[in-house]
């Protein structure tokens, strides 16, 4: 073989190296549009099945400073301060005479506070919004906040509140103690068809409210919880019983 056959040689080897790199691209880049079958015949990839809406929905949008996490906390908490609640709560002690029993005839509580709203079908805590009053639950710092326009005095059922559902139980003495504090001075309620139990925000002391059933059947009991004024805050409230 002389030197130009050698060359051309080298030179269709190095045709047949370019032809077949370039076959192989053109292959990867056909897989990705389309799948290859058992049959070898590409398969167009499938149409979205998603909603329109949904898959708008799912299209990020970029957020500003203004409304990043640090704004939102910022905005949270100057809206809302965290309560201390230094109220006087009853003692055992004092809890049995104001049921009029030993403090070891004392049934319960049941507990009911953000965290805790529903027990079952005949004991548990509804929060009521009205058009000038609003609650805020808080679940972490385990609080109820209750907050809207501060122009004066509510009237009656004007106010946003928490409603207590419990049956009672024949020839049972119910007695209910509820942490309260606020902002300004306002008195703070605790109603049912009967009467109306309240205390100040002035005495520091919880609220409390007593309920009898001297009859021999069961007594369906509504008692709602509000104030006179807005931006006041509930801590938890306790249920207990005994026998009259």
């Amino acid at each position: 073989m002389n030197e130009r056959s050698h060359h051309e040689r080298r030179r269709n080897l190095r045709r047949l190296a370019a032809t077949g790199l370039g076959l192989l691209l053109v292959a990867l880049v056909g897989s990705a549009a389309a799948k290859p079958t058992a049959n070898g015949k590409a398969v167009p990839a499938k149409a979205s099945k998603l909603d329109p809406v949904w898959a708008r929905a799912l299209t990020p949008k970029p957020m500003g400073e203004a409304m990043g996490p640090a704004a939102m906390a910022v905005a949270r908490d100057q809206a809302m301060k965290v309560p201390a609640f230094a109220v006087k709560r009853l003692t055992p002690v004092e809890k049995g005479d104001a049921m009029g029993v030993a403090p070891a005839a004392i049934q319960g509580p049941l507990v009911y506070d953000s965290r805790t709203l529903y027990h079952d079908d005949e004991n548990y805590m509804e929060l009521i919004s009205t058009p000038v009053s609003s609650m805020t639950v808080r679940t972490k710092r385990n609080y109820l906040y209750i907050y809207g326009s501060e122009a004066g005095v509510l009237a009656p059922y004007n106010a946003a509140g928490a409603e207590l559902h419990f049956t009672a139980a024949p020839r049972t003495r119910y007695l209910l103690e509820c942490a309260v504090e606020a902002g300004p001075t306002m008195m703070i309620s605790a109603t049912d068809e009967r009467a109306q139990y309240s205390v100040s925000t002035d005495d520091k002391a919880t609220l409390l409210y007593r309920r009898d059933n001297p009859g021999a059947s069961p007594e369906p009991v509504v008692v709602r919880i509000a104030a006179d004024r807005n931006q006041w805050y509930i801590d938890r409230c306790e249920l207990s019983w005994a026998p009259l």
